[in-house]
């Protein structure tokens, strides 16, 4: 019996006392590496569904402190690191969400995550919302003496936005960058950029627009007489009261030698009125009959002789 056993023990003897050698260099070698700590700083990524958004600003970087092996720490390619923070489920509100090392990626296993600095992330949810808003050009400074200021047009005159709904829906319109028209003395287009008026809005798509801004002569005063009142939409004899307006106008000379009383109308819309014995009293709007767009940006009513006319429909159609 001891002789098989001897002679397990001292067959080829060389080799074996060789493995047990190798075997203990590399448990020394593993076990004597030494602990190595280091920092590093990591994106943060936070996701959220499509109806959700964050009120205010997001770290893009957190600091990150981990201990290891010196060769497992070296093995770390930190851009493949990230800290990726899961909030799809969140609701409106404010959230003090915790770190933890699980919801950091690219760290092999052995490697420790001590810290996270800072350790939480404090934040408010919101609903995202999108809406169209008008563009106002915001103008600067007096023109030129003997030249006035008619007005200024932004194209587009409309753009989308987006943000928490909670700041968007307080908002009524975009104001484009100051665009000063100082000793200006005829119209000119400009490009500029706008400024939303939320501090967590974005305006969606191309932000760089162009805006005709209207100068030209001072405007004089002239008064138009015999403005028609005109009934849109008649299918009843009709007796108006008063038949004619006044209207008093401005606009720069070269203007106003353009137009005359027969390029106005004083209209009243009366197409879904029914008669009666007493008469309806509504309000007139006057549109301009060929007038170019060009001279209607600088003409100003300044006063219409009345607003309201009286309309008294009869019970006989005006086809019979």
């Amino acid at each position: 019996m001891r002789e098989p056993v001897r002679h397990m023990v001292l067959h080829r003897w060389p080799l074996k006392l060789l493995s047990v050698i190798l075997a203990y260099a590399i448990w020394l070698t593993v076990t004597g590496e030494s602990m190595i700590v280091n920092h590093f700083s990591v994106p943060l990524v936070v996701s959220l569904s499509d109806s959700m958004t964050v009120v205010g600003t997001t770290p893009n970087q957190v600091s990150v402190r981990i201990r290891g092996r010196a060769t497992s720490i070296r093995r770390l390619d930190p851009l493949n690191m990230r800290l990726n923070l899961n909030l799809a489920d969140s609701t409106t509100g404010e959230r003090n969400v915790q770190f933890s090392p699980a919801d950091l990626s690219g760290v092999p296993k052995g490697v420790v995550v001590e810290r996270f600095e800072p350790a939480r992330l404090a934040l408010t949810l919101d609903k995202r919302m999108r809406t169209a808003l008008p563009v106002f050009p915001a103008i600067d400074g007096e023109p030129a003496d003997g030249y006035q200021f008619y007005g200024a047009t932004a194209f587009p005159d409309t753009l989308e936005v987006e943000g928490p709904a909670s700041e968007v829906s307080e908002l009524n319109r975009l104001l484009t960058d100051t665009i000063s028209i100082t000793g200006r003395s005829r119209s000119f287009m400009v490009e500029t950029g706008i400024v939303p008026e939320g501090r967590y809005t974005q305006v969606m798509g191309e932000q760089t627009l162009r805006v005709q801004v209207t100068i030209d002569e001072a405007s004089v005063v002239r008064v138009l007489d015999g403005i028609p009142v005109v009934l849109a939409g008649q299918v009843y004899e009709a007796q108006v009261s008063p038949a004619a307006i006044q209207v008093t106008v401005a606009a720069p000379t070269a203007v106003l030698a353009r137009i005359n009383s027969g390029n106005l109308r004083a209209v009243v819309d009366i197409a879904d009125l029914a008669p009666r014995t007493e008469p309806y009293q509504l309000e007139i709007r006057v549109d301009y009959i060929g007038v170019a767009a060009r001279d209607l940006s600088r003409i100003t009513e300044k006063t219409v002789s009345t607003r309201e006319v009286r309309v008294l429909l009869t019970d006989r159609r005006i086809s019979e």
